[in-house]
């Protein structure tokens, strides 16, 4: 079996950003690939609200008009990718691609994965 320090070391060094975000729009969880490429430090990240991860994105503009996680809306589970260009904190603009997927629940709580990959990082 798996051991929970096993898991967090492969989401640790995945090549692509792994970022788990709650219905209510709070990044619970992010590895180090996707804090390297959004230019912030993990724990600066944690129990922020996405739109502001993403800032000047479309899918920012649409969850900042609403007060849920617009990519969580749909009933079915469906693969919704976006090209993203992001501002980092230090100038930077990093060009990705963001695959977001709404994850199954057993619960009334939905939680939704977005897995970046990067074009300039």
């Amino acid at each position: 079996m798996v051991t929970l320090p096993e898991l967090k070391q492969v989401f640790d060094n995945l090549d692509e950003g792994i970022v788990f975000i709650d219905q209510d729009r709070r990044i619970v969880a992010i590895n180090e690939a996707a804090s390297r490429m959004l230019g912030q430090d993990r724990d600066a990240i944690l129990n922020k609200l996405c739109p502001t991860l993403f800032q000047g994105t479309d899918c920012a503009r649409d969850c900042e008009k609403s007060d849920h996680c617009t990519l969580m809306v749909e009933t079915k589970q469906e693969r919704k990718f976006q090209d993203l260009v992001v501002r980092r904190p230090d100038g930077a603009l990093v060009q990705m691609r963001m695959w977001a997927i709404v994850l199954p629940s057993k619960g009334p709580s939905k939680h939704c994965a977005v897995v970046l990959r990067g074009t300039n990082w």
